[in-house]
């Protein structure tokens, strides 16, 4: 656009994409309740200018912390041109036959850049926990 207001819009729009947005790359993910530790990424696309922080948390669905899994909490620092950051959370094996899957979640927060450019993607995750105990059936003989 020719007017200044137009002009203005578009560089907003332009400086909106130099902090990056931020993501779990997958919305939801699965692993064995013998798994041992899961590994989650956060991604950032769209730009990379500038020091970035994003906050990440767990939190209970129906797998409980501490009988399911481990919760786990921080601050994810992406250095100018960093696209990929990572963290862990440690499933547990609950040695119950209860034969069902228990879920968790996790959760991106508190999105900070010097300028205010970065935007939050898939901000949640659902995480499947495949429960791996058996459960022994018995039936009568005839």
């Amino acid at each position: 656009m020719v007017n200044g207001h137009g002009i203005i819009q578009a560089a907003r729009e332009i400086s909106l994409v130099e902090g990056g947005h931020f993501g779990f790359s997958l919305a939801a993910a699965t692993i064995s309740e013998d798994g041992g530790n899961l590994t989650v990424s956060v991604q950032r696309t769209a730009g990379t200018s500038n020091t970035v922080t994003v906050a990440y948390n767990t939190f209970d669905i129906t797998a409980t912390n501490g009988t399911h899994y481990a919760t786990n909490s921080g601050t994810l620092t992406f250095a100018e041109n960093e696209t990929l950051k990572s963290f862990v959370v440690g499933v547990l094996d609950d040695g119950f036959a209860t034969n069902a899957d228990r879920t968790f979640g996790l959760r991106l927060s508190n999105l900070s850049s010097p300028n205010g450019t970065a935007t939050l993607g898939i901000s949640t995750n659902l995480v499947t926990i495949l429960d791996n105990d058996a459960i022994l059936n018995f039936s009568s003989s005839t």
